[in-house]
């Protein structure tokens, strides 16, 4: 029963719904942007965004309803990788003179969201729970204070750096289906995260390593999409066979997230930097702050309340029929 609820959004035959493309659109260009900023899971915004379920089955199914997967995940997918194009830059920009007003903004997109995730852990409290929990935490927050080993050079063509490549591309999985688990967080630990950054602000510009650059990004989104198949379907069994302490897990990994979020407050190194920036006053930077806080928070209740909405409209229409 519980295998069929999972597919039955592949095997339903709906018209296009433009409406629900268009928030999906939305929730993968959310996920993309949290994929930028060190300290966000992507994966996190995709659980809060109630979408996270919906990405692990179509991937899990891909195989066995290929045309109607491969539909559900592209508007999600256009929605992360039109994010991370044309908000590298500017979120780049913000992280290094305002970090403090953007970090703001996802911890109210993340807090907004979590209460939704109650259902999923409405039960007696028990050990492995508590275990999951604990570990996820405690995983989340020791990641943050491992050093980084500075910028790597990929700027030689070896077979080193494009294996080091494909490996971080699998990393950078790990932000996506992973809640929690901060891909850009990893990839500045390994000393990737400032020259992928490079490589796309590069590919804009169109300069003479315009051929080079595409290479590295192809190797990477290999990887990341190699990364990506592997661990949905980890996260699929999980979420099958160890549902309440997969998500107590998950429970833990974006509770240890929100220290993360404040703790990488330096965009160039694993270590607390001052929260205040020279680009206003102190005082302008704390309203900004809460400004944006209660707006990812309108925005994750909005963007949920729309979920809810259409899953109650889909209920209410089967009832109907039947």
């Amino acid at each position: 029963m519980e295998k069929e609820q999972d597919t039955k959004h592949l095997k339903e035959k709906k018209p296009f719904n433009l409406k629900e493309k268009s928030l999906d659109f939305s929730k993968g260009a959310a996920i993309g942007v949290a994929c930028l900023i060190p300290g966000v899971s992507g994966g996190t915004i995709a659980v809060l965004l109630k979408i996270y379920q919906k990405i692990i089955n179509s991937v899990n199914n891909i195989y066995k309803h290929f045309g109607k997967a491969f539909m559900s995940l592209l508007p999600i997918v256009l929605g992360i990788i039109i994010a991370i194009v044309l908000l590298t830059n500017p979120i780049k920009w913000a992280f290094e003179k305002l970090p403090l007003p953007l970090i703001c903004l996802f911890v109210g997109l993340i807090v907004g969201g979590m209460p939704e995730l109650l259902p999923f852990v409405k039960r007696k409290l028990n050990v492995s729970g508590s275990v999951s929990f604990i570990l996820a935490c405690a995983l989340i927050v020791g990641l943050c204070f491992v050093p980084s080993i500075g910028d790597v050079d990929i700027s030689s063509v070896t077979l080193g750096s494009f294996v080091f490549i494909f490996f971080m591309g699998i990393l950078a999985a790990s932000a996506l289906v992973v809640p929690g688990i901060s891909g850009s967080m990893m990839m500045l630990v390994f000393g990737f995260y400032y020259p992928l950054l490079s490589i796309v602000s590069n590919l804009m510009k169109f300069n003479s390593g315009f051929g080079y650059d595409v290479t590295i990004l192809l190797i990477f989104v290999f990887g990341l999409i190699v990364g990506f198949l592997v661990i949905s379907k980890l996260m699929g069994f999980l979420l099958k066979k160890y549902k309440y302490q997969t998500y107590m897990g998950i429970i833990g990994f974006i509770v240890g997230s929100l220290f993360a979020l404040f703790y990488q407050f330096n965009p160039n190194s694993i270590s607390p930097l001052e929260i205040f920036t020279d680009v206003m006053p102190q005082g302008g930077q704390i309203a900004l702050a809460i400004v944006m806080g209660v707006i990812g928070l309108v925005a994750s209740f909005g963007i949920v309340y729309l979920s809810n909405k259409k899953v109650q409209k889909e209920a209410v229409v089967k009832n109907e029929i039947r």
